[in-house]
């Protein structure tokens, strides 16, 4: 039943990211995402997960190789930008820049993947 998730677990594992993100806005509303924000974490995962998608590299399942890839690495960066944005709203860097950031970053895992 389980093998259709073969090789895919680092997808399943960032889509279940961006499923938690979703829930924890609905039940701490509190959290002040713009829908810019919102749009663009979900962004960073779904690059994420189609970069993943189409390399044709299989890598070791285990967290020390999942650290190790340049698109997760990229993913957390760019993840770590959104949030403190949506912490801190009066943040130095403006929305327009993490916008141009996390498309930069973006662009990165997908040619990533293609690249593998």
């Amino acid at each position: 039943m389980f093998k259709i998730f073969k090789g895919r677990e680092r997808m399943i594992f960032a889509l279940l990211g961006g499923i938690l993100f979703l829930v924890l806005q609905v039940v701490f509303p509190s959290m002040k995402f713009t829908e810019e924000g919102t749009i663009m974490f979900l962004g960073l995962i779904g690059s994420y997960i189609v970069g993943e998608g189409i390399s044709k590299q299989e890598l070791g399942l285990g967290f020390k190789e999942l650290f190790k890839s340049q698109k997760f690495q990229a993913l957390s960066a760019g993840l770590i930008f959104v949030i403190i944005n949506g912490i801190f709203p009066n943040f130095v860097i403006t929305e327009e820049q993490i916008i141009g950031i996390v498309g930069l970053i973006s662009t990165f895992i997908l040619s990533a993947g293609v690249r593998t």
